[in-house]
């Protein structure tokens, strides 16, 4: 039984009532796996999770904006339901979700990247992959200048019993308190598969050897705006987030969502979605794609 207060509201359950229709984009030799919400007619919004999550988490805020915007969330690969590769790198994820904007959008879109989804937005944007309408960064850290970067250690893929053991040992890193469980427990149950010798998690373990972003390679943008997006309690502080919104030569300050931690999208999803709703808005209005155009 769930304890008082943690039953899941109106919003939450017409959010999961609209079961996204499956998409799978050939890239580089692997078939990645795409969700979709909306009209594809519309203006996209492309939303890009962060590392060993999937576009899973992305469930209950895709139809949040799909009543306005065509909502696409790819599984990187190494991810998901997405194939694996013998190495990963932001340049090889940027490429993948490139390839996702050209089969699947109907003009520029607009990219949000939570965490590491968010250097894979960045180097989408730096290296112009593809034309963007605009790139917004959610509680996605950068090592400063001088500071030693530590890498996880490569670990062997891990495997429980059963599926229940396995979605009961489902943890976010860093462990924040401000989880909604009700999301939570939606994520966890689809971070799972079945391998040989039992359960385990839908990431390969290897991926953590990507390269990584630190502010020296933060350069300035003006092919498209950029939003700087911390959580209150998260990996970016309202310094780094200054210094990065500055390195991109971006005018527009950074927003910070209450109440948070680095776990910006599953602690507050309304008001991240009411974030990208309104720069959405305007940032396509700005460049016409308010008005869906065909390649």
């Amino acid at each position: 039984m769930e304890p008082p207060g943690m039953t899941a509201p109106a919003w939450h359950v017409a959010a999961l009532a609209q079961r996204p229709r499956l998409h799978h984009v050939r890239s580089d030799g692997l078939t990645l796996r795409v969700r979709a919400w909306g009209d594809a007619e519309r203006p996209s919004i492309v939303l890009l999770h962060g590392g060993a999550a999937h576009a899973g988490w992305w469930d209950h805020l895709g139809p949040l904006l799909a009543s306005h915007h065509h909502v696409l969330a790819p599984d990187l690969s190494g991810h998901g339901d997405s194939g694996w590769r013998d190495r990963y790198s932001l340049t090889q994820w940027s490429r993948e979700v490139g390839e996702v904007i050209e089969r699947l959008t109907s003009g520029p879109p607009v990219v949000v990247g939570h965490s590491m989804g968010g250097h894979v937005g960045l180097r989408l944007a730096l290296d112009q992959v593809t034309p963007l309408s605009g790139l917004i960064l959610v509680d996605s850290p950068f090592h400063r200048p001088g500071t030693r970067v530590s890498r996880p250690a490569l670990a062997p893929r891990r495997t429980y019993p059963s599926r229940e053991a396995a979605i009961a040992r489902f943890r976010t890193l860093p462990s924040d308190t401000q989880k909604q469980p009700y999301i939570v427990d939606h994520v966890a149950a689809q971070s799972v598969l079945r391998v040989d010798d039992g359960w385990s998690w839908k990431f390969d373990p290897a991926f953590v050897d990507h390269d990584l972003l630190g502010l020296d390679d933060v350069t300035p943008i003006d092919h498209c705006p950029v939003l700087v997006v911390r959580g209150e309690h998260g990996l970016v502080d309202a310094e780094m987030a200054d210094a990065v919104s500055a390195a991109l030569g971006q005018t527009h300050p950074p927003v910070t969502i209450r109440d948070t931690g680095h776990h910006v999208p599953l602690d507050a999803p309304l008001a991240v979605a009411a974030t990208v709703a309104e720069h959405a808005r305007t940032w396509f209005a700005t460049d016409g794609s308010t008005a869906p155009t065909h390649r």
